[in-house]
């Protein structure tokens, strides 16, 4: 799991592939972030290639995060990951 200080920008990103395992686009791809303290976050994705989707996220609270993308439509697919962030100081 990476691990952030309190107010880095966190970049983070998925490949999604078709059916043969190649990079390949969806039809629509959202991520939502959810915090230590529960809340959820919809962060803006960015397509910045074929398959890969991009978005960076800056946490305002430590602990504990995770991100889920679900890819719709076209090469519809879901993927779970976490984050840790530490405070500093």
């Amino acid at each position: 799991m990476a691990v952030y200080d309190l107010g880095d920008v966190v970049a983070l990103g998925v490949t999604i592939t078709d059916v043969n395992g190649n990079p390949a686009n969806a039809t629509s791809v959202v991520a939502t972030i959810t915090c230590p303290d529960g809340t959820q976050v919809l962060p803006t994705v960015t397509n910045s290639g074929t398959g890969l989707y991009d978005v960076s996220y800056t946490p305002t609270q430590y602990g504990r995060f995770t991100i889920r993308w679900v890819a719709t439509g076209t090469n519809a697919s879901a993927y779970a990951d976490e984050f840790s962030v530490r405070e500093i100081g």
